[in-house]
């Protein structure tokens, strides 16, 4: 089992922008206020969902969901890395349409309506 432990050096509320991309709103965030390492959850309502569920056999993410109804983000949880030298986010989420279904898994895409995101930057130590 791999451990480690890290201080948080800033934590951040923001409203995510209405009409953006969550994935891409997210990995910009920590690219301009310049963190390479975080983690976050985030609540609010979706559309456009495309969720994946990483296949080990295939050593690749499988499509599972494709939603374009609104959805209600319920839990939202992700992280911040580097890949290449650039912050990159890494996203899972369970969203609930209108009649009471949930869907889960790794997000690919969504375009947000409304969104909070809380973000906590860890110290400079890489995870």
């Amino acid at each position: 089992m791999s451990e480690q432990s890290f201080h948080i050096e800033r934590t951040f509320f923001t409203q995510v922008e209405p009409g953006s991309e969550l994935v891409f709103f997210v990995t910009e965030f920590a690219a301009r206020n310049e963190i390479t390492n975080a983690s976050f959850t985030a609540l609010g309502a979706l559309e456009q969902v495309r969720l994946s569920f990483f296949d080990r056999r295939q050593g690749e993410h499988v499509e599972i969901a494709s939603l374009e109804s609104t959805q209600e983000l319920v839990s939202c949880a992700g992280i911040v890395t580097t890949r290449d030298g650039k912050p990159t986010a890494h996203i899972h989420a369970v969203v609930v349409d209108e009649e009471g279904t949930t869907q889960g898994g790794h997000v690919l895409e969504a375009k947000v309506l409304f969104a909070q995101m809380t973000l906590h930057q860890f110290g400079n130590e890489e995870m």
